[in-house]
């Protein structure tokens, strides 16, 4: 899907998963930022991190996970470069402080017997 097009917010971008220009896994689309553009709505950025799902959650479960849900970083959607079954980005993730998780996981897997 190219840029200018009609997107579904539900259907195109939300739990998407994001891929840098280095095509490195770097984050799933967990929120999107709108703005007013004359008659109808823009896509202003995409938020990725654990505190805009966790503050979906209901009632208890809720309660447990929002002081744990800190990270939120915000993707201008001027960096998405395609719309495809992924998300494809302009810039490497950690320029804008994503992709730390899988990161930290391949550290993890390394020292892992067959891992």
């Amino acid at each position: 899907m190219k840029r200018g097009n009609t997107v579904y917010l539900a259907l195109h971008l939300l739990d998407r998963q994001l891929i840098d220009r280095e095509e490195r896994r770097c984050g799933r689309v967990d929120d999107v930022q709108l703005e007013p553009q004359d008659d109808s709505w823009a896509v202003k950025s995409l938020i990725v991190g654990s505190a805009p799902w966790s503050s979906r959650l209901p009632g208890p479960i809720g309660a447990i996970f929002r002081p744990f849900a800190r990270s939120r970083t915000e993707v201008p959607f001027e960096l998405v470069d395609d719309i495809t079954p992924d998300i494809r980005l302009t810039v490497e993730g950690s320029e804008l402080g994503l992709g730390r998780g899988d990161d930290r996981l391949g550290r993890l897997m390394r020292r892992l017997p067959f891992g």
